[in-house]
């Protein structure tokens, strides 16, 4: 939700260790995220936040995947409330 209420958004990126190695995302792993972050960006983030990615090939069978946090509208998001 904090890059969701920076004035330029932002982007996560999955596949890369924490040592900065290239270490890449398999084909699940890539639909298990999106599934993921998609259903907390509708559910549990008000307004509702839409993503947007993209899986990048880093090297020959190394890929990457680019999540997409956009420009806040002109109200900051914030947590949503239990439903």
């Amino acid at each position: 939700m904090a890059m969701a209420n920076q004035p330029n958004g932002g982007v996560l990126v999955f596949g890369i260790n924490n040592d900065g190695v290239v270490a890449g995302v398999s084909s699940s792993e890539v639909e298990q995220t999106i599934g993921t972050l998609a259903n907390l960006g509708r559910g549990a983030i008000e307004p509702p936040l839409a993503l947007d990615h993209a899986v990048v090939d880093h090297s020959p069978g190394i890929a990457v995947l680019l999540v997409k946090i956009p420009n806040p509208p002109s109200n900051p998001r914030s947590a949503a409330a239990s439903r």
